[in-house]
């Protein structure tokens, strides 16, 4: 019975996407979901949105393409349980939005080589200045360190214990929650939320000190 409504709710949420222009989506071969306008925040955060099982809808997806025209998108329309092997970014693409966290699993990102905004290193999606990583790569090993060019992580994968992990020296700002076994902090002014970690070490006793005060999170940047 509950799937049942679930469905009714994405037939009328449908309906609702339909009557407009053009569909927010189309779904290419049963396994490659399209992307077809700008998804913003008063779209994607109504009552129908909560009660679509989007993983059981959308249960064959296994590559995503963001169409040529579109601007921006809102992630909850990306956040599957299960890993995307690719998805393609158009050169229109200027931003990602979200409200909280997104478990994303991306294989590969594919960026229109044309795109103003974005580039991708070492697999990773990047802003064009290459001093924010927007999504990482999928992380195969357990040792991780954020590069050193980069001052803000804006998501990363949340679902891996982690060996060792590391901040970098300018690292300013880090969203998301990992955990692990240690946690190296060499950035003198961080702002990131508490981690759960057996051991942490932390350079700077400035932020050693707003560390064990609980107050990791509200560091002025």
């Amino acid at each position: 019975m509950k799937y049942i409504s679930s469905f009714i709710m994405l037939g009328l949420f449908c309906c609702s996407v339909w009557a407009k222009d053009e569909p927010y989506f189309r779904i290419e071969k049963d396994s490659i979901l399209h992307i077809c306008r700008d998804v913003n925040v008063s779209d994607f955060s109504s009552k129908y949105i909560e009660a679509i099982p989007w993983n059981s809808v959308f249960k064959d997806i296994r590559e995503i393409d963001i169409d040529e025209g579109v601007s921006e998108v809102h992630l909850l329309v990306l956040d599957f349980s299960f890993a995307i092997n690719r998805i393609k970014l158009p050169s229109t693409l200027k931003c990602f939005r979200w409200d909280d966290r997104v478990d994303l699993k991306i294989k590969e990102w594919i960026l229109n080589e044309k795109n103003p905004y974005f580039t991708i290193e070492d697999g990773s999606l990047l802003n064009k200045s290459k001093n924010v990583l927007v999504f990482p790569v999928s992380v195969k090993d357990s040792i991780f360190t954020v590069p050193e060019t980069i001052d803000s992580v804006l998501s990363f994968y949340t679902d891996m214990q982690f060996h060792k992990f590391v901040f970098p020296e300018n690292l300013i700002f880090f969203s998301g929650d990992i955990s692990g076994d240690s946690l190296f902090v060499y950035s003198d002014s961080i702002k990131a939320k508490l981690f759960d970690f057996k051991y942490i070490y932390i350079e700077n006793d400035e932020v050693y000190g707003r560390y064990i005060l609980g107050d990791f999170y509200k560091l002025n940047i």
